[in-house]
This record gives structure tokens, C-alpha cells and sequence, in this order.
């Protein structure tokens, strides 16, 4: 689902406004992948590494391919403001490893 409405508030550096539109459509359907990419963009506008990394991961599970969203993330995470993101993010990796079978 689009949502030409948050892209414009998020152009204009209405954050919040871009955000509550955003989670409307999201409660609606949490499949809206249009959505959650936009909310992961806004998160990391904020500086919020750990809800950034929260939508990451949400926009990766809809479309595991998009090799644009494992950039950014990788960027983000190499960043000098993602310390505590770092560790949130590795340590949920961790559990991931430990459960993947062959390791």
C-alpha cells in the first residue's frame, strides 16, 4: 500500500505526523511493506538505531531481497550514533546463529 501522504509529510521533515500515518496504515495491515520501509527511514532520521533496526528487520522479513534495506542497515550499523544498535542487533544475531542448523 502506498502512502504518498508520509512520503510527503517525511519530505517536508514532519516526522511525527509522516510516523502517525504510517502506523495507521500499519495497524491496518502489518504486511504493508510500503510502510514499514518508510517508518525504518524515519527511525533513522531520529536517531532511534534500536526501532530502526526493529523495522529493518520487519521490511527484511516481507521482502528478503531488498538489497538496498541490508546496505543501509550495514551502513547504519557501522555509523558512529548505533552503539547501542550494534549490541541489540548482534545479540539477536547470536540467537539466530545458535539456532541455525550446520553451526
Amino acid at each position: 500500500m502506498r502512502t504518498p501522504l508520509a512520503y510527503a509529510l517525511r519530505d517536508q521533515g514532519r516526522l511525527d505526523e509522516a510516523a502517525v500515518e504510517l502506523e495507521t496504515v500499519v495497524a491496518r495491515d502489518n504486511r504493508a511493506l510500503d510502510a514499514h520501509y518508510l517508518l525504518r527511514l524515519i527511525a533513522r532520521d531520529r536517531g532511534n538505531t534500536i526501532a530502526a533496526i526493529a523495522r529493518f528487520e520487519r521490511v527484511l522479513e516481507l521482502d528478503p531481497g531488498a538489497v538496498e534495506v541490508y546496505r543501509d542497515l550495514a551502513l547504519l550499523l557501522a555509523s558512529g550514533r548505533s552503539r547501542e544498535g550494534r549490541r541489540a542487533f548482534s545479540s539477536r544475531g547470536e540467537g539466530h546463529r545458535a539456532a541455525s542448523p550446520g553451526r
